[in-house]
């Protein structure tokens, strides 16, 4: 791959992505705030409950909003993924060795990436559940768990299954580790698209998760040459941990010690077993390298 130094304009064309994301989040946001602090009002108004200060209406705007942050997230992401999408458009077309074509792989290969996501959810929480890493961070824990799932099912599997994954991996992948490889390389790519992704998602606990995450979701798309493969391993993750928070479907994993334990060796050894049939199995063919040999006979 023939590599460009690294320098402004570079650094720009990764980041700024990831600020457009964060920039429509915020403004949202601040839309959704507006919309809490008028109807706080009106309903301390209505009450009668005496005059309104400035730190009473703040308390009720945050209230208001943290209530409502799942669906200011679904609509960021609704307002993001066509704006990234142009971007990743661009991208292609301009073209690039990052942006070689590729046979496309047998669909039951992705099987194992779907398995790959769930099982890698449940070992990594499992692992830091061992280490007492969730221990030290509980009220953290409990914190993104109450804005982030809240008894809405069906929305939540629409939102966090699918939606999240969706957005998040043609920005960090798509974009963000595309970007990266023409200056740093494959390897190094991978990483520096979980440290990215790690970083957006703010608290100490996620980014543990989303760093060690983005790392698997980084090697499904390199091994498969298509967004469709981390989306998939990140669809797995997410609707397992909705399931887990919203259903009994997985309570025997958290039974006991003993259950994590066992649990979490179980869930790695499948992912090591996923993780070698995609690694010597999935090899799809370059073809624009026969392309480019038929172009050069015809122009013989």
């Amino acid at each position: 791959m023939n590599q460009k130094n690294p320098g402004p304009n570079w650094v720009w064309r990764i980041v700024y992505p990831i600020l457009v994301y964060m920039g429509i989040y915020y403004l949202i946001s601040i839309l959704a705030s507006v919309i809490g602090m008028t109807v706080s009002f009106v309903s301390f108004e209505q009450a009668g409950s005496g005059s309104l200060d400035y730190y009473t209406i703040l308390e009720l705007t945050m209230e208001w909003l943290s209530q409502y942050s799942y669906e200011v997230t679904t609509v960021s992401n609704l307002v993001t993924l066509p704006v990234i999408l142009f971007f990743l458009r661009a991208d292609q077309k301009q073209g690039g060795e990052q942006y070689r074509l590729y046979d496309r792989v047998s669909p039951g290969y992705y099987v194992p990436v779907l398995v790959l996501g769930a099982c890698a959810c449940l070992a990594v929480n499992g692992m830091m559940y061992i280490s007492g890493v969730m221990s030290a961070y509980s009220e953290t824990l409990e914190e993104v768990s109450s804005q982030l799932y809240r008894g809405q099912l069906l929305v939540e599997l629409l939102g966090i299954g699918i939606l999240s994954p969706i957005v998040e991996e043609v920005l960090f992948r798509g974009l963000c580790m595309k970007r990266l490889q023409n200056g740093v390389g494959s390897t190094a790519s991978i990483f520096l698209a979980a440290a990215f992704f790690a970083l957006y998602h703010g608290n100490i606990l996620q980014m543990i998760y989303a760093f060690i995450l983005g790392l698997i979701f980084g090697y499904v798309y390199e091994r498969f040459h298509s967004l469709a493969a981390p989306i998939l391993a990140h669809c797995g993750a997410n609707i397992i941990s909705v399931l887990g928070s919203e259903t009994n479907l997985i309570d025997g994993f958290f039974a006991s010690d003993t259950a994590i334990f066992v649990g979490t060796v179980v869930c790695c050894l499948v992912m090591l077993g996923c993780l070698y049939l995609i690694q010597y199995q999935v090899n799809p063919a370059l073809l624009h390298r026969e392309e480019e040999s038929s172009s050069q006979d015809s122009g013989r």
